[in-house]
């Protein structure tokens, strides 16, 4: 199913000509738990902290890269600190906590319970992994044991503190209860998939075993089994054939991998059935990037005839996080109900956006508005602004804007204001955070601009036959 990965971005324009079936991509979003939430937040707080003090000492070296990339290779060099570790440790950690989300499994098995409850029985399934630890979750007790092991070495911290007279902190006692809830909600999940007689699950990675590996994916092939637990080597390039359901329970914000991923299970034209993928991401965190990065809905079939629920791309969430086997997607809506990709926000958006509490320096509540400005002023490295006019620089005394010139002569050497359409004043760190750094008097500060440029032009005008 190479060619999918081809026509990709003429998708639309390959459904219509009958080269590939229909098919719909439906957006399971999850919750974190609140103990994965508050680890999510502080992990967040931690790199937004770290991240300004990389700017400081690094500064333009690390503007317009790849800042991930960058840290590393300085760190290879033999040249880094503890500021870099520490921000690619907070780094891998959150990328961790919502990878590993045990809402995840709860999801996974919902979309497969679906689709029993819908009857079919003559199903195929695929669910693709980002790792290969994490197509054993529900077919081993590897991660159960993994947990045990935890769980009992901090039973017996817990216990050696008691025995000394120590009250274990509230952050043990936490990680202990979640510990539990864990163990328990997938000991669960992993009982029905295994028993139930309509399941027949197969695996297949680029570590499993030969020939297992291959007999498992022939035996899916001919219908021996129905669910196909497998990594991202599947996604590229193993010739698979397309399947009626797919599971994406987790996959990197790379759009390429998304795509491959995706056209696994994208059956030819003549198979004549068509395809249902489910894509589950943690709401709210890192993994919503993906959204941003690109405009799928441009790309993609148009079913105008279809009802709500059955568009090409769809919204969904789970009805239930505490019976976990009782919990199904329910639909919640359409494609403008998900995360928007990066885009010139509208007048409404910008209107909307709300900075109150925040100071100069710090996170603007949404970067796309940076794609609404106004009008630009430059900062040059001693703080002074100017604005252009036809091509000519005007001086740009604004007492407004005092203390956003500073910030980003102080913190970017020179740089631009931005003025957006809603009078606030933003910036762009080296690392790409837009910044808030003035709340402005839009009518007052276009009467600034343009007697800057009335003053600058009778300059002009008194020295013209001298400059001549």
């Amino acid at each position: 199913l190479i060619f999918f990965q081809q026509l990709f971005g003429a998708c639309r324009q390959a459904n219509a000509e009958g080269l590939i079936s229909d098919f719909r991509l439906k957006y399971l979003g999850i919750d974190l738990t609140p103990e994965e939430r508050a680890q999510y937040d502080r992990l967040s707080d931690e790199i937004r902290r770290l991240n300004r003090d990389l700017e400081e000492m690094y500064g333009p070296q690390l503007e317009g890269a790849n800042i991930i990339a960058m840290l590393q290779s300085i760190m290879k060099a033999g040249e880094g600190n503890a500021t870099i570790a520490l921000f690619l440790k907070a780094v891998r950690e959150r990328k961790d906590t919502v990878r590993n989300a045990i809402n995840r499994d709860t999801a996974s098995v919902a979309t497969l319970k679906q689709m029993q409850d819908e009857g079919q029985e003559d199903y195929t399934m695929l669910w693709f992994h980002e790792q290969i630890n994490e197509t054993t979750r529900l077919v081993s007790d590897a991660k159960y044991a993994e947990w045990r092991l935890e769980r009992g070495q901090l039973k017996n911290k817990i216990k050696d503190m008691e025995k000394d007279g120590e009250e274990p902190d509230s952050e043990m006692l936490s990680n202990l209860a979640v510990l539990e809830f864990n163990m328990a909600r997938l000991a669960t999940l992993r009982e029905w998939f295994m028993s139930d007689p309509n399941v027949r699950p197969g695996m297949y990675h680029s570590k499993f075993p030969n020939p297992w590996g291959h007999w498992m994916v022939d035996w899916f092939r001919h219908g021996y089994l129905n669910v196909m637990l497998s990594a991202r080597a599947l996604a590229q390039g193993f010739d698979m054939p397309g399947a009626d359901v797919g599971n994406i329970r987790t996959s990197t914000s790379n759009v390429r991998q998304r795509i491959q991923t995706i056209g696994r299970m994208i059956r030819k034209k003549e198979e004549n059935r068509a395809a249902v993928i489910w894509i589950i991401y943690v709401k709210d965190t890192t993994d919503e990037r993906i959204f941003m990065k690109h405009d799928w809905e441009e790309e993609l079939p148009e079913y105008p005839d279809e009802d709500e629920e059955n568009q090409v791309q769809t919204r969904w969430e789970l009805n239930d996080y505490e019976k976990v086997l009782d919990a199904r997607p329910k639909w919640v809506g359409g494609v403008e109900t998900l995360p928007q990709p990066d885009r010139e926000l509208t007048d409404d958006e910008l209107q909307e956006i709300d900075v109150a509490g925040l100071v100069c320096g710090d996170d603007y509540p949404d970067r796309r508005a940076i794609r609404s400005t106004l009008r630009v002023v430059r900062v040059s490295e001693e703080g002074d602004m100017s604005v252009i006019d036809e091509g000519a620089p005007f001086e740009f005394n604004y007492e407004s804007l005092g203390r956003g010139a500073s910030w980003v002569s102080s913190n970017r050497g020179r740089g631009q204001i931005h003025v957006l359409g809603n009078g606030h004043a933003v910036g762009r760190t080296h690392m790409g955070r837009v910044v808030l750094l003035e709340v402005l008097d839009l009518p007052d500060f276009e009467r600034a601009v343009a007697d800057s440029i009335e003053s600058g032009s009778k300059f002009d005008e008194v020295f013209k036959d001298w400059l001549e």
